[in-house]
């Protein structure tokens, strides 16, 4: 792995960190918000937290359908968060929601058209899609003696 890979790997790794950061401050803000806990709410608490953690998996194992698949999301997560600032009476409620659409804006523009992130996705999928020479491809056909 080169330079420009690790410095794009590093750069998602950051990037999840906060998103992971920002999904669990928005589950903090909705417990308080509702209060008592059912088995409903932590469900769909839990996989608000589990999903976005495949994505993250699957998009540093280089899948690219993954990774355009999380942009989309990410954008129509930053829309919805602009339309919502706008929604929200007051400054305390619209600060998580502005921390969504900081970062969220920041991975969206990271994921699109980062250098570095390309390189390493390029980088993963060499090592995915790419045959030794020094094996022939029927090596496995081979009688052995």
């Amino acid at each position: 792995m080169n330079e420009q890979a690790r410095k794009g790997r590093r750069g998602a790794l950051r990037l999840f960190i906060a998103m992971i950061l920002v999904s669990l401050l928005a589950m903090a803000y909705y417990q308080d918000a509702i209060g008592a806990m059912t088995v409903r709410t932590l469900i769909q608490q839990f996989l608000r937290f589990l999903l976005p953690l495949l994505f993250m998996y699957l998009i540093l194992q280089g899948m690219r359908l993954a990774i355009q698949l999380f942009v989309v999301l990410l954008a129509i997560a930053v829309a919805a968060g602009i339309a919502s600032l706008w929604a929200l009476p007051g400054f305390l409620p619209k600060i998580p929601i502005l921390l969504l659409v900081l970062i969220y804006g920041a991975g969206f523009r990271y994921f699109t058209w980062s250098a570095d992130f390309r390189e390493y996705v390029r980088f993963k999928n060499r090592r995915i899609y790419t045959v030794d020479p020094a094996t022939p491809a029927d090596a496995g056909d081979q009688p052995t003696a």
